[in-house]
Order: C-alpha cells, then sequence, then structure tokens
C-alpha cells in the first residue's frame, strides 16, 4: 500500500503583501480579486484601478519575492531561501526592515518551533553580510543595511532561514498520521514576511494572533519554488498541475 500525505497549499495571497498571508505555502491569485490596503497600494485606488484589475501592472511598484522551500519530512523542517527586491514605499529613509517571524508565535508542543534567520546578505556587484537581530517575542527579524534605502528606492536581499513547523492545526503546522494516511503538513508564515511601514504607526510589527484573519501586509509579486519527498501530494489552490518539484508562478501581485 502506498502511503499519501499531503502537504498544503493556501493561496489567500502568499507572499505579496496586503492583507492576510496564509501560504500555506503560497501560492498566488490567478482569477481571484485582488486585496487593496492603507499602506503603500492605496493610489491604486484613485489611479489605474481598472488596468491593474485586469492584469496592467506596468504602473506600479511592488516588492518582488521568489522563495525555494524545500522540505524535510522526517524532521518537519522548511529549509528556505528568499531573494527579495525590497520597494521602499515609505515617505522617509529607512536604514533597516523589520520582518514577521509568525511561525515562531504559533502554538506546538515542541518549543523549539519556529522561524530561525540564519544570514542575510545584500545582493549586487559587491554582496555584503548585513547585520541582524530576530526576536520571539514579539516575533521580529531586523535587518540593518550598510547605507539608508531613499523613498522609491529597492533593496535587494538574500535570506536563508530554516523553520521548524510546529505539532497542531495552526496555520503552519503539522499534524495526523502516516498509518491511515491523514498526515498534513501546512506551510502558511512559514517565511519571513516584510512589515508594512505607514503614516499611522510607523512599521507595523504586531506579533501573531492565532484567531482571525487580522494580518496587515504590503502587496508584492510572488514565485514559489517548492521540492517535497516524491510521495507526497502537493495541494495547492488554482494550481492543478503541481508536481514534485514545483515552480508556483504569481501572475497578480498579492498580499501572502
Amino acid at each position: 500500500m502506498v502511503l499519501r500525505r499531503f502537504v498544503l497549499i493556501i493561496a489567500i495571497a502568499i507572499l505579496i503583501f496586503p492583507v492576510i498571508m496564509p501560504v500555506a505555502i503560497a501560492v498566488s491569485y490567478e482569477d481571484s480579486a485582488v486585496p487593496l490596503t492603507k499602506g503603500g497600494t492605496t493610489r491604486i485606488l484613485s489611479d489605474g484601478y481598472d488596468d491593474f484589475t485586469q492584469g496592467d501592472f506596468s504602473d506600479v511598484d511592488f516588492s518582488n519575492i521568489t522563495l525555494y522551500l524545500t522540505l524535510d519530512e522526517d524532521d518537519a523542517i522548511v529549509n528556505g531561501t528568499m531573494l527579495i527586491d525590497f520597494y521602499n514605499d515609505a515617505p522617509i529613509s529607512i536604514d533597516r526592515i523589520p520582518f514577521h517571524l509568525y511561525t515562531s508565535g504559533m502554538q506546538s508542543e515542541l518549543e523549539i518551533a519556529g522561524i530561525y534567520p540564519e544570514t542575510v546578505t545584500s545582493i549586487g556587484d559587491s554582496p555584503e553580510v548585513l547585520s541582524i537581530d530576530f526576536f520571539s517575542d514579539p516575533q521580529i527579524l531586523w535587518v540593518y543595511f550598510v547605507s539608508d534605502i531613499q523613498p522609491s528606492e529597492y533593496v535587494s536581499l538574500n535570506i536563508t532561514f530554516s523553520t521548524i513547523i510546529p505539532e497542531g492545526q495552526d496555520r503552519c503546522g503539522v499534524y495526523g498520521s502516516n498509518l491511515d494516511e491523514t498526515r498534513i503538513i501546512t506551510f502558511t508564515g512559514s517565511y519571513p514576511i516584510p512589515c508594512v511601514y505607514d503614516e499611522f504607526d510607523g512599521w507595523n510589527t504586531d506579533p501573531y494572533v492565532s484567531f482571525g484573519d487580522p494580518f496587515y501586509f504590503d502587496m508584492a509579486f510572488y514565485d514559489l519554488y517548492l521540492e517535497v519527498p516524491d510521495d507526497m501530494v502537493i495541494a495547492a489552490n488554482f494550481h492543478k498541475d503541481i508536481k514534485k518539484k514545483s515552480y508556483i508562478p504569481c501572475v497578480r501581485p498579492t498580499s501572502d
């Protein structure tokens, strides 16, 4: 008998930020509406909204995120690399960026469960290892730049990390059993998510909340590369033909 295990990929906006972010591994919106937030994307409401909703993103600036995730099923660990071109839509220059580490705030019998940043390196002609601080309470990673990033400028980063998946049925979790083919692994929030800067609160670094969808993200363009064991089944909305080494593209900007 072939045992079937599942990796659940939820695309309520995977990595692209404005509202919620269930990446149980992320995917993008293909035929669904694009969410908007009060942050840097509000300009769409008054300028080019029709073009935007029909897939014309030529006049908007968003961050670009590429995720490479590999699942170690035996230890329930996701090893990841995130390449991010972060767009500074804040009205001020910034010398650091906070990232949410939401998995670190999820309930689990495993005290070590959470996201563990490893290295953050700038991308460019002369890459540099950047200084970081990360905390489990609140669940935040701070990345410090060598020089300030001005408004409307991009900064490119290479972030490596590992995520120990919590036990239980949270947005990111592992539960069920291989014996009766009920084991499921979800990946939502299993990677560092850029925080939003706005005129009301500055950096929004609120911790993880287990109920509802009270999350606040900016929008971005996402690409996801996922590798899982050959005998696992990948479930992802909007994408039917998913293989064990999968590229899951985002055709629209999203916030998760």
